[in-house]
């Protein structure tokens, strides 16, 4: 497949990636639906994923759920080739 991809959702825990042997093309992070304050993952999980994924180049996308953590930094990226228009 040209994407390969790791979807984070629902994050309910921190974790240590390493994508930089793993082959991923792109890195999706959300939580729970519908949103739980119990299950609300922490900001610091997410930055973590975000410095992870930038640290090698790969392009992340955090749902629109994530508003409330990440205000107006909900980054949504797409790799590179993926045509959305069609």
């Amino acid at each position: 497949a040209p994407v390969k991809f790791l979807s984070f959702e629902p994050l309910l825990s921190g974790i240590k990636l390493e994508l930089e042997e793993a082959g991923i093309t792109w890195v999706i992070v959300g939580q729970v639906t519908p949103i739980k304050k119990a299950t609300m993952p922490n900001k610091i999980w997410i930055d973590e994923i975000i410095k992870a994924s930038e640290n090698v180049g790969i392009p992340y996308f955090l749902k629109n759920n994530l508003k409330s953590i990440m205000g107006d930094n909900l980054v949504q990226q797409f790799p590179k080739g993926v045509d959305l228009d069609h």
